[in-house]
């Protein structure tokens, strides 16, 4: 009997899809980026909007250590690189030291990737999917300027920016002759426009200031909070703002703190439609330093009735935390050597609280998440839209690698053993990695520790895959038909590492699965 061209045409085209699938889950040979001489690091990625993602850092393969550019590589949902081996030059600065943030618009793809230059020259950059600049200029917002007047500002230490709906809101921490350092906002809009002022205009204090951010107010205003730190050490107290759209001061500084022992280094917050809340390292009633949690409406009062929420108060030292949100809880994740941990290094432990209470919902200072040797773990995390929290850790070297967990919602560990994505030959270095969600595949980046100091190469993992809404669309094209189908039978009789089309769950794709399918066929999805 003869197959009918069609089908051929199509087994082909399935074929060539699953011969260029690129992801690898494999720890002792983890999917390169970058490995060029001289180094890279700092790595950031924002997802595609279609399951990939856009991976940017830092790069001196140009100049050694003299400049420092910025290169990045585009992964596909099936993780196949879309740019040049090594990666693409996004922008050359030419004047030696760089850090940068990009942000990407899930809801027009809008890319925007701002950058300083040996903290020098603030500019920003609206990229196309293919890394090209679409501003015939890059936008410089800010400058060093020297020592003269009128803002006498020396240097740019850091910047923070965020979207609105008139376009984007820039903050940046300057340093002014002197010494002193302070915070200046200004906007531009989306076709790279300046309109507020050039250096910013100044907001809080112009004194000193610590750890410090900016976040919207959500209430359609386009306003933002500005947050900081008097300072850095034990017993600062931190400060929130709300800031109007004319650079006007609404409410605050209010004293986050007041009432506490202080800051004990580690200050951090996030807005949502009912305020801003504040999480905190401070010292305990105990005298170790413990996690706690505020909360402000949007009009400056206190939320939660005036309480402070303890995210962790156990013996020992929690720190390093790290934190997301969704529409009704906060998720929190941190380094912990309470009595029992590894000798002299951190477990690390998470919480999750009510965002309407500040009630904590997990075990009285946390549930463990990891046990594994290390003295500065780093965790990190993201939320699924099912309130399931995926953390990832690191252990010291030749102590287990680079590891995920994901905690169901009620506080349980849904995978035993934990994940391991790379083993003690590509850890990361320290903080430089980062994990997101890119619709259903969770992929982190990191750059990896160089056995000779530093850090050196960029690598990645897609290292789980979350349950489609729509599990029968293999395409991923939002209906469900013959190209579907044509997908599914190239797996059927499949036993081993079967992937999306074990629609049972149970390791095996059989005529259970196709009754599944065949369920859905002809639908369209959510």
């Amino acid at each position: 009997m003869k197959t009918p061209k069609t089908i051929l045409t199509a087994t082909a085209l399935v074929v060539c899809f699953l011969s260029h699938a690129q992801w690898t889950s494999d720890p002792l040979n983890p999917q390169l980026v970058s490995n060029v001489a001289w180094n890279q690091n700092g790595v950031q990625q924002v997802p595609d909007g279609s399951g990939g993602t856009f991976v940017y850092w830092l790069d001196s393969r140009v100049n050694g250590y003299v400049d420092t550019d910025i290169y990045g590589q585009h992964y596909n949902a099936e993780g196949v690189p879309q740019w040049e081996a090594n990666g693409r030059l996004i922008v050359n600065p030419l004047l030696g030291y760089t850090f940068f943030n990009v942000m990407r618009s899930e809801s027009d793809g809008e890319m925007i990737l701002g950058w300083c230059d040996n903290n020098d020259s603030l500019k920003f950059q609206k990229l196309d999917n293919q890394g090209a600049k679409l501003w015939a200029n890059d936008l410089c917002v800010a400058r060093k300027v020297s020592c003269a007047p009128p803002t006498y500002v020396l240097g740019i230490a850091s910047f923070r920016f965020m979207r609105d709906g008139l376009g984007y809101c820039v903050a940046t921490e300057v340093v002014y002759c002197g010494g002193a350092n302070g915070h200046r906002i200004t906007r531009f809009t989306s076709d790279g426009v300046l309109t507020g002022w050039f250096n910013g205009e100044p907001e809080g204090s112009q004194y000193y200031s610590g750890a410090w951010g900016i976040d919207k107010t959500n209430d359609g205003t386009n306003e933002e909070y500005l947050f900081y730190t008097d300072g850095n050490g034990a017993g600062a107290h931190a400060r929130v703002m709300r800031v109007s759209l004319a650079g006007d001061t609404v409410w605050g500084p209010l004293d986050a703190l007041a009432g506490t022992n202080g800051l004990n280094y580690f200050y951090d917050a996030k807005s949502d439609d009912n305020g801003i809340a504040v999480l905190f390292q401070s010292t305990g009633p105990q005298g170790y330093t413990d996690l706690f949690m505020r909360k402000l409406n949007p009009d400056g009062t206190w939320a939660w009735g005036g309480s402070t929420t303890i995210v962790c108060g156990a013996d020992g030292t929690q720190t390093l935390p790290h934190w997301q949100q969704d529409e009704e809880f906060y998720y929190v994740c941190w380094a912990d050597s309470r009595p029992g941990t590894n000798p002299g290094n951190y477990d690390v432990y998470a919480q999750k609280i009510d965002k309407n209470t500040g009630a904590i919902q997990w075990a009285v200072d946390g549930i463990a998440v990891f046990s594994q040797s290390n003295y500065a773990p780093y965790p990190e995390c993201v939320v699924t839209t099912d309130g399931e929290m995926i953390v990832c850790s690191e252990a010291s070297i030749g102590y287990g690698g680079f590891n995920a967990q994901k905690i169901n919602p009620d506080g349980t560990l849904a995978w035993s053993p934990s994940v391991l994505i790379d083993n003690a030959l590509y850890l990361p270095f320290y903080s430089d990695y980062h994990l997101i969600i890119s619709d259903t595949n969770v992929i982190v980046a990191w750059a990896e520790t160089n056995p000779y100091g530093g850090a050196d190469g960029i690598y990645i993992s897609r290292f789980n895959q979350l349950p489609s809404a729509c599990p029968e669309d293999l395409n991923d094209d939002g209906v469900i038909n013959t190209a579907d189908l044509l997908l599914f039978m190239s797996s059927f009789g499949c036993t081993v590492n079967c992937g999306d089309a074990d629609l049972s769950g149970d390791g095996v794709v059989n005529t259970s699965d196709l009754l599944l399918f065949m369920s859905a066929f002809g639908g369209v999805c959510p």
